[in-house]
């Protein structure tokens, strides 16, 4: 899945860099947790499907807009699941 830092910190509507590191990081925990839940491996740079790259963002955006201090997390997204669900792989 291909999501940038400057593509997250539009989709956020954040400007500076002084969170660059952390956007990055962010952007990678959202791509393991969509691989882990749909079972997918990352796609090719210019394969990935936009519904997956916008599914990233979702949920980068997510994980930057609850960190802190939070003793509860929120529920991820639904968005996020109705995004992933034509690519998640089932296995019985």
């Amino acid at each position: 899945m291909t999501v940038s830092t400057d593509e997250l910190k539009q989709h956020l509507a954040i400007e500076g860099d002084e969170d660059d590191a952390m956007l990055t990081a962010i952007i990678g925990e959202a791509v393991s947790w969509i691989e882990n839940y749909t079972g997918l491996e990352a796609f090719p740079a210019d394969e990935t499907p936009p519904a997956l790259n916008r599914a990233v963002k979702t949920l980068a955006a997510h994980f930057y807009q609850q960190r802190g201090d939070s003793l509860e997390p929120l529920p991820i997204p639904a968005d996020v699941f109705g995004l992933c669900a034509p690519y998640k792989e089932f296995a019985f």
